[in-house]
């Protein structure tokens, strides 16, 4: 039988067939996803990954506060116009990716899982890179758009240090619920619905969390333990790297949201040959 010739000349020859790109195309992709279904994250338990813009623009998120207060008509009165405040902040998209290459070694090797396994890491570095994106936030504790940090006394929302306990849980509560709205008209009475903390802490928190009723150095002086799971707990080990006993309480996934072109979460694949950009 005549020889079709060597591996290297089958490599040639394939490139120039529609079928070659495909393969490797729908080998990669089915690995990323897998990668990215994969990944082992926390902060889509507490974070609003609903968010969508159109474009790479500088985008403006407003909130606008509560009216202001009703007030008496009495007979023959006229209405008061009312008001209400507003804050905005800004944010823009930005775009991230790595490069990854199907060599004339891997297909002459016969190798296409080595190329799934490269797209399928990928994948889970795509899921990775967002939970870094959200922690940062609170690592961070950037100025927000009144000039202030978003964790400062101004802000209302230090707590003594400390590990979730009655003491401490007691506080946060009452810093939350004593927030109040833009215009300073009225308390916003805020529920924790999430615990973030560092895994550092996760034992003795979830001894807290858990426990129907608790002792106050004697096993004489228990009570019902009214912080009994209370909240969801979310340990993440981002935390840890900036600090092993910080905690924060979130409300609800409105806390910190992510915003995605045109509202495309997952990662996507470009294939071209020999481009950097």
């Amino acid at each position: 039988q005549k020889s079709t010739g060597s591996m290297e000349e089958v490599f040639q020859r394939s490139l120039a067939t529609s079928d070659f790109p495909i393969l490797t195309s729908n080998v990669a992709n089915k690995a990323v996803m897998q990668g990215w279904e994969r990944a082992d994250e926390t902060y889509n338990t507490w974070v609003d990954t609903n968010g969508s813009v159109s474009d790479y623009k500088l985008q403006t998120k407003a909130r606008a506060g509560e009216f202001d207060d009703l007030e008496e008509v009495k007979e023959g009165e006229e209405y008061k116009y009312g008001d209400r405040g507003e804050q905005s902040e800004t944010f823009k998209l930005a775009k991230y990716g790595k490069l990854i290459s199907f060599t004339r070694e891997m297909l002459i090797n016969d190798d296409l899982s080595q190329l799934a396994d490269s797209a399928s890491a990928l994948g889970e570095a795509a899921n990775r890179k967002l939970g870094d994106l959200c922690y940062n936030v609170l690592i961070a504790n950037a100025v927000m758009g009144d000039g202030t940090a978003l964790f400062a006394a101004g802000h209302g929302n230090l707590g003594t240090a400390g590990l979730p306990n009655a003491t401490t849980m007691a506080e946060a509560l009452k810093l939350m619920a004593y927030q109040k709205d833009i215009k300073g008209k009225r308390r916003l009475n805020i529920k924790p619905s999430y615990l973030l903390a560092p895994a550092a802490i996760q034992g003795t928190t979830e001894e807290f969390f858990q426990a129907k009723v608790w002792a106050d150095g004697s096993t004489d002086a228990t009570r019902p333990n009214i912080y009994y799971n209370q909240v969801q707990r979310v340990y993440e080990t981002r935390l840890d790297d900036d600090s092993a006993t910080q905690w924060y309480l979130a409300a609800n996934r409105n806390t910190v949201q992510l915003a995605f072109l045109n509202g495309q979460k997952a990662p996507y694949l470009e294939r071209k040959d020999a481009f950097k950009t």
